[in-house]
């Protein structure tokens, strides 16, 4: 008597429809360390978050936008 195969790995789940913007629930805050590294990381969350809540189009427009926010920061913000 055999046994099925079972994976170790979750089962993958249909992705869920995009959440309708509303100003409820497009209010985000990230806390990121001090650093010029952290660009990435930022565009990547504006990048996802914008694409989960279906607004693919301004996904790389967002993520430019906060690019450049945060590399201005970076840049002007004096250090010790």
């Amino acid at each position: 008597m055999s046994t099925p195969h079972r994976s170790c790995l979750p089962e993958s789940r249909p992705a869920a429809p995009p959440l309708a913007p509303t100003r409820a629930n497009l209010n985000y805050s990230l806390g990121l360390p001090g650093g010029s590294y952290c660009l990435g990381m930022a565009r990547t969350v504006v990048r996802r978050l914008l694409v989960e809540h279906g607004l693919d189009g301004l996904a790389e427009l967002g993520a430019l936008a906060a690019s450049e926010l945060l590399g201005n920061a970076y840049t002007f913000t004096p250090r010790a």
